[in-house]
């Protein structure tokens, strides 16, 4: 029962945290952005990886792998300082309007929460998304099969977040889906184009 009260006291106080700096919305923006970012980076390796004809498996895991860690490192500390820059000037203008320091509040524990969900959001979402894409190269199928899996599952993401965006923004969801599968086969073409051009 113990357990219980303090768990039911954790998620009342996310909740008021939410509603006081509206981490929740950041989240959403961040987590779309940045699986986006994901899914695209890794079908250009893809792409890439196909047009310049490699066939080792554990070479296109390996990079998109390099590229997931890369953009998850990015995503978290760029979000980080991001958010703790504009959340401090926030809080610091709050002050100078009430003459008083708001230091050890729910205000500045509320903005500590949504600089840490956003952050591990933004850390999380590329890494995710881009080792989801990925996953096949890790199977045991033939490389043409790897490659195939792994481009259907791209374009499938990106679908997926474009319904999402499409429903949050009480808009088409297939218009939405669309709009990010045609982003991808841009990405793929001029991955294609540059990369044959090269070899």
């Amino acid at each position: 029962m113990a357990m219980r009260e303090r768990i039911r006291a954790y998620m009342k106080k996310i909740s008021a945290y939410n509603r006081i700096s509206h981490s929740d919305e950041i989240g959403r923006r961040y987590f779309a952005m940045n699986a986006f970012d994901g899914i695209l980076t890794t079908l250009g390796i893809l792409f890439g990886s196909y047009a310049g004809n490699i066939r080792e498996p554990h070479v296109v895991f390996i990079t998109g792998m390099g590229a997931a860690v890369a953009m998850g490192v990015s995503g978290f500390w760029g979000a980080y300082e991001t958010e703790r820059a504009e959340r401090s000037r926030d809080l610091k203008e709050l002050e100078d309007a009430t003459l008083r320091s708001l230091a050890d509040t729910e205000i500045s524990r509320a903005g500590d929460f949504a600089v840490w969900t956003a952050s591990i959001i933004d850390g999380v979402s590329p890494f995710a998304a881009a080792m989801l894409v990925i996953f096949p190269f890790f199977l045991p199928l033939s490389i043409e099969r790897m490659y195939l899996s792994a481009t259907v599952l791209a374009f499938l993401s990106l679908a997926a977040l474009g319904a999402y965006l499409g429903s949050l923004s009480k808009k088409s969801m297939t218009k939405g889906a669309l709009k990010m599968v045609l982003a991808g086969v841009i990405s793929a073409a001029i991955s294609v184009l540059l990369i044959g051009k090269a070899v």
